[in-house]
């Protein structure tokens, strides 16, 4: 499992990137994983997204490749296929869920991060997602359960077994 503090450290170094950098890195993103990164970008996906919430995405995207980059090695092409079975099954988890009322992500995501191969990095998304919380204008409460879907979606495209 990654470390808390790996992912500490990369979500700082993240932070302080320039918008011209983050793009070199989304770059080197779609050149490794066109499909991951064809579904990161999709307007299918992000169409109800504002530009806050895609650019939250976008972090959130590139401290878990960076993540997953240095500790563990990352998947062949992925195909689009493989991509939208991992969403979808994503998606049929939680097609129960409704948007979280007073309890904090983890605990409202908790069944189904606790027992995930890769734990930390969806409670580091869940922690990103409720530091936007407090700025009402950042992120929407309705953006909320897709934006974590997407996320882990991501995450687990990233794990596969090579």
């Amino acid at each position: 499992m990654i470390a808390v503090d790996t992912i500490d450290t990369i979500a700082e170094q993240i932070s302080d990137l320039s918008a011209e950098v983050i793009a070199a890195k989304l770059e080197d993103i779609k050149g490794k994983q066109p499909s991951l990164f064809a579904y990161l970008m999709s307007d299918n996906e992000t169409y109800l997204f504002s530009q806050s919430e895609k650019e939250l995405l976008y972090y959130m995207s590139l401290v878990i490749w960076e993540a997953v980059n240095q500790e563990r090695i990352l998947p062949q092409r992925l195909s689009m296929r493989q991509v939208d079975r991992i969403q979808f099954e994503n998606w049929k988890t939680f097609e129960t869920y409704t948007n979280p009322k007073g309890q904090s992500l983890d605990d409202y995501f908790e069944p189904e991060i606790g027992y995930h191969e890769e734990a930390e990095l969806l409670y580091f998304i869940c922690d990103a997602l409720e530091d936007t919380e407090d700025a009402p204008q950042f992120i929407a409460k309705d953006s909320l359960l897709p934006i974590f879907v997407m996320m882990k979606s991501f995450v687990d495209c990233l794990i596969l077994t090579p």
